[in-house]
């Protein structure tokens, strides 16, 4: 079928053209595939689609239910992919010029108390768990971000201070960034790296420093979020509230409400624009806002 040939041919160009994870390539595979499908019942081949039948496609999938924000990730990814028709010369005019992308508000970031993210850290067992937690909340990583952290990197930053140190790690975009571990994390590290030959499959080398199940693979993203899902439970923790994500965002909320500038901030997350991290000061706004309508006299609002 030549819808699939011009599908692969896409991806095949963004590997060439620019960096893109593997993730990033099966989020637009899986988005072009769902629209292929959709078209093929209907008898429309991508080249043939026209601007309402794309439409008709986002009216789908709002139907289906889906998220405004996966919805917005579809069309994105599909106007990238007329985009790359057009250039190729495939088609001569992109029906995606006139496709509007539904707005949303951006929700405010999900995020642990100070007190929850001390359970976590307090009643762990677990050593590798322990360790992960730890570099998470000490640097903000992303969860990608630290399951491709290899062990010579760790090393060379933890050997060169006791206190505090730094490992430089490659974000979205293979955009290095450098960020800080603490004390803490440090000497979870070391801790975990006396058992860390536990994890290794096949009794073969791994550069890796949290190993996967498989050989020469991390573990996976979808593994440290089950073990955080069990230690969650264990300390009394709603398991929805808890996630590699949601302690990234507590360590950014943490650091602005203990008066840490925005642009620290932004740099330690590895934004490429402050309008992302800004969305944490609504969050600072809205604990200043509870604060001031629970002690100013007049006040007659309830808190939020």
């Amino acid at each position: 079928m030549r819808d699939k040939f011009y599908l692969e041919s896409f991806l095949e160009a963004l590997v060439a053209e620019k960096y893109v994870t593997q993730n990033t390539l099966d989020a637009y595979r899986l988005d072009l595939l769902g629209l292929i499908d959709f078209l093929s019942a209907k008898n429309i081949s991508l080249v043939q689609a026209n601007t309402e039948n794309l439409r008709a496609y986002i009216s789908f999938l709002r139907k289906q239910g889906y998220k405004i924000s996966s919805v917005q990730r579809k069309i994105s990814s599909i106007k990238h992919f007329y985009r790359f028709l057009l250039s190729d010369e495939v088609i001569g005019y992109n029906p995606t010029i006139k496709l509007s992308v539904p707005k949303s508000h951006r929700p405010l970031p999900k995020y642990l108390s100070i007190s929850e993210v001390d359970k976590l850290l307090t009643s762990s067992y677990n050593t590798r768990l322990n360790a992960v937690v730890n570099v998470l909340y000490s640097s903000g990583m992303r969860i990608s971000e630290l399951i491709n952290i290899k062990l010579d990197e760790i090393l060379a930053a933890i050997n060169n201070s006791e206190k505090c140190s730094y490992i430089i790690i490659k974000g979205k975009g293979e955009k290095e960034r450098l960020v800080l571990l603490n004390e803490t994390a440090i000497n979870s590290i070391n801790e975990y790296l006396t058992i860390r030959e536990k994890f290794i499959t096949n009794n073969q080398e791994s550069k890796w420093l949290f190993p996967g199940d498989k050989f020469d693979n991390p573990i996976t993203r979808q593994r440290i979020g089950q073990l955080l899902k069990d230690l969650a439970r264990k300390c009394d923790i709603d398991e929805k509230k808890v996630s590699p994500h949601v302690i990234r965002h507590s360590f950014a909320t943490h650091l602005l409400n203990n008066g840490a500038d925005i642009i620290f901030i932004q740099k330690m997350l590895g934004h490429s624009s402050i309008s992302t991290t800004q969305i944490y000061t609504h969050v600072a706004n809205e604990k200043l806002k509870n604060i001031l309508l629970k002690s100013h006299p007049l006040a007659k609002e309830k808190p939020i």
